[in-house]
């Protein structure tokens, strides 16, 4: 990809950046206020992508995929944060969308980066997937079918009036694998979260009345009408059946909205400070981070219809139906599972 020689094959686009080559380095050196991108002339899809990079604390930049060019440079970023903040590693939509995967989604991921050394970067664009390590390290994945080919830059951040040019980020090492993907893909690993931003291209839908998987998860028979794999992750559909006295305890979602439908009976919802009571008829709209939680407060069990948006959580409710089978699952091991699925239980 970079020959270690020149920048054959590579074009600037946008500001007024310098690059060089020397001793097998790309060398970017800031200068003016706009955000400058030395772009392979090749647009790639499907790759996985190495590089070490070096850069000034004092500055930012990132690397460009799957990226276009209007009035302006736009597309996925995998960012260079060396300040306070360290959110290297994490995915930038450059003059788009803004942040899709802040590293606020996996904190533990922040200490990657390391000021002064060289960083080893990896980057699998594979399909709608996107997945990034910095030294070894998992950073950010996320599902989204905004861009599925573009160039590929490395970026030097514009700098402001009062800031001296001559700043430098300096790259060697760039690879680009676009063959065998599957094979040498390291892929999600395990217990890691992933962000779906996949915009559905849906089909219409049917689900005949005795179609559902039925799960037991904290006394409520739970049965999924339609799936996450039936929409392309945009949302899941269950039917929950709650006996009397019944209902999850206190919990926050960081991932999804639940939209609630009362079918049968009288429930209690509890979200923030408020309490109503919801009956047959009656919705319930409940947005992510909110502390939320509902009890059937009638003396039969009571049926509700939940949408939640995006889908996925259903796999959550496959692996607490299946630690349930012998009796009430230990809560250290509920609240481990809960967190895979950016799920939090507020009460013992």
């Amino acid at each position: 990809m970079f020959n270690g020689k020149d920048l054959s094959g590579w074009e600037k686009r946008g500001g007024e950046a310098s690059y060089e080559t020397k001793d097998g380095m790309v060398i970017g050196t800031t200068k003016g206020r706009y955000n400058t991108f030395l772009s392979t002339k090749k647009e790639y899809s499907d790759f996985i992508l190495e590089l070490e990079l070096l850069v000034d604390p004092s500055m930012n930049s990132g690397i460009q995929i799957r990226s276009h060019e209007g009035e302006r440079v736009f597309g996925y970023q995998i960012e260079v944060d060396p300040a306070e903040r360290a959110w290297s590693g994490g995915i930038y939509d450059e003059s788009r969308r803004g942040w899709l995967y802040p590293l606020t989604y996996n904190p533990k991921a922040r200490t990657a980066f390391k000021n002064g050394i060289w960083n080893k970067y990896r980057i699998e664009a594979i399909g709608t997937s996107i997945r990034v390590w910095v030294n070894g390290v998992f950073t950010a994945a996320m599902q989204d079918n905004k861009d599925a080919s573009g160039f590929i830059s490395l970026q030097v951040h514009g700098i402001g009036a009062n800031d001296e040019p001559g700043k430098q980020i300096k790259w060697k090492n760039v690879k680009i694998m676009t063959e065998g993907l599957e094979k040498e893909a390291l892929g999600l690993p395990e217990n890691e979260f992933e962000l779906n931003l996949l915009e559905a291209n849906q089909a219409p839908l049917f689900v005949d009345a005795e179609k559902g998987k039925t799960w037991n998860v904290f006394g409520l028979k739970i049965i999924g009408k339609i799936m996450s794999e039936d929409t392309n992750g945009a949302y899941s559909t269950i039917i929950s059946h709650t006996p009397a006295n019944g209902g999850p305890p206190l919990h926050v979602h960081e991932n999804e909205e639940e939209v609630f439908y009362v079918l049968e009976g009288s429930f209690e919802f509890t979200f923030g400070d408020r309490k109503v009571t919801a009956n047959k008829g009656a919705m319930v709209v409940l947005p992510k981070n909110l502390p939320h939680s509902f009890k059937n407060i009638g003396s039969t069990t009571g049926i509700t219809l939940n949408t939640m948006t995006p889908g996925g959580l259903e796999k959550f409710f496959d692996e607490i139906a299946a630690i349930s089978q012998d009796g009430p699952p230990d809560p250290r091991t509920v609240s481990e599972i809960a967190m895979k699925y950016k799920m939090r239980f507020l009460t013992n």
